[in-house]
């Protein structure tokens, strides 16, 4: 749903220039699908061969940085040669003024856009969107486990994810930045593009941005990316996370009219009623601006809209747990409770990627460690029922 809601800013950028947008997109669809495969030669040293040419697969890791590096530079060109007309959204020289003005540096501190103020209005306004945001941040999470070819993140795993959004959220609050923190799924498309989804690549790119956070100029430099071409890139990416949204349906019977009408029906009115909502963005009046504003966060949500009506009609509807795609579900569900109450069951590689990095000796050591939902050890406080055989589980998890 946040790939096919988002559609019509991707689409408002690209229209600056449409040119330069579907040669952006055009590009993009041939190296990342039709050139992913290709080596470009490049020189590379080793001991035992010297100075030597290798094959790269440039393509595969780097589709998006390379094509956008292109046209930048293609607009460069265009801007140089005076092709643009002036104040046209591809001509690169429209932000030199935005680079001038910058600062070097820029140190954040919390209150440096005054001290913060809190009414019952925002309050309500940020918790229907903090709701919405964590519904959002469930899919990724196992939309990025599907493409990290991992199990679906535990209970444990989810908790602690939240839990450090809303952490962010709060750093967020008192440095003054103008939106909160969480997970983005731009990116969960960047990991199905690159092919890239190591834990210590995301804690260097952390680092790196944080770096080119505080240097003011260089931030400068990126705002000088034309709009057509970062609007071609939004189209690409949540393509992709559409159709990243889609495979999480492949447990359920497709072939069923009720999981048919469900789908349509929930899928349907998650566009519709959000796009309408901001279209008369005065239609709901209570009579208390505080619980019209909450109302008007939750259903000018595309996630929240489609999810409830998902939920509801699943819930309510009759049909077997086949169809419904429980099944597979209770099954995975099941592993996680089997592999915490065997001692002896060893842990596979998918339960390690989901541990912390330290202190998981002390954490299997200690026995209260269990009853803290956000650690490995995690095991729920209601009594473990009985649960299906590692051996059936895994038959489960091939098939998927």
């Amino acid at each position: 749903m946040l790939g096919l809601s988002l559609f019509s800013l991707s689409t408002v950028q690209a229209a600056s220039y449409w040119p330069i947008a579907i040669v952006q997109l055009l590009l993009l669809v041939v190296v990342s699908q039709y050139l992913k495969n290709v080596g470009m030669p490049l020189l590379s040293y080793n001991s035992d061969k010297g100075i030597h040419i290798s094959w790269y697969p440039l393509f595969t890791y780097f589709p998006l940085l390379v094509v956008t590096l292109f046209t930048w530079i293609l607009c460069l060109v265009l801007t140089a040669a005076d092709l643009l007309p002036e104040g046209n959204a591809a001509r690169t020289d429209i932000s030199n003024g935005l680079i001038a003005d910058s600062p070097w540096f820029i140190i954040p501190y919390p209150g440096q856009w005054g001290m913060p103020t809190v009414s019952l209005g925002s309050v309500m306004g940020m918790i229907a969107s903090v709701i919405a945001s964590i519904i959002e941040s469930i899919g990724d999470y196992d939309a990025c486990a599907k493409l990290c070819r991992v199990g679906s993140p535990p209970y444990h795993a989810v908790n602690r994810g939240i839990g450090v959004e809303g952490l962010g959220c709060v750093l967020a609050g008192i440095f003054g930045t103008s939106s909160g923190t969480a997970s983005y799924t731009s990116n969960i498309a960047l990991i199905s593009i690159t092919k890239v989804g190591c834990r210590r690549m995301v804690l260097w790119s952390g680092g790196i941005m944080l770096v080119v956070g505080v240097l003011a100029k260089l931030c400068a430099v990126f705002a000088t990316i034309p709009e057509p071409v970062l609007g071609a890139n939004l189209m690409f990416l949540f393509a992709l996370i559409t159709g990243i949204g889609l495979s999480t349906l492949r447990t359920i019977n497709l072939n069923s009219s009720r999981n048919q009408f469900v789908l349509g029906f929930s899928i349907f009115m998650g566009l519709a009623v959000p796009d309408w909502l901001t279209r008369h963005p005065g239609v709901i009046q209570t009579g208390s601006a505080t619980i019209d504003q909450g109302i008007m966060a939750l259903l000018q949500t595309n996630m929240f809209v489609s999810g409830f009506l998902g939920f509801l009609l699943d819930n309510t509807l009759s049909g077997t747990l086949e169809e419904r795609g429980l099944m597979h579900w209770n099954y995975f569900l099941q592993a996680h409770q089997t592999k915490c109450v065997s001692s002896t069951t060893k842990e596979s590689p998918e339960d390690i990627c989901y541990n912390l990095p330290f202190g998981m000796d002390a954490i299997k050591r200690w026995r209260w460690t269990k009853y803290m939902p956000f650690l490995p050890t995690y095991q729920g406080l209601r009594r473990t029922r009985k649960v299906a055989d590692v051996t059936t589980i895994n038959k489960m998890e091939a098939k998927l």
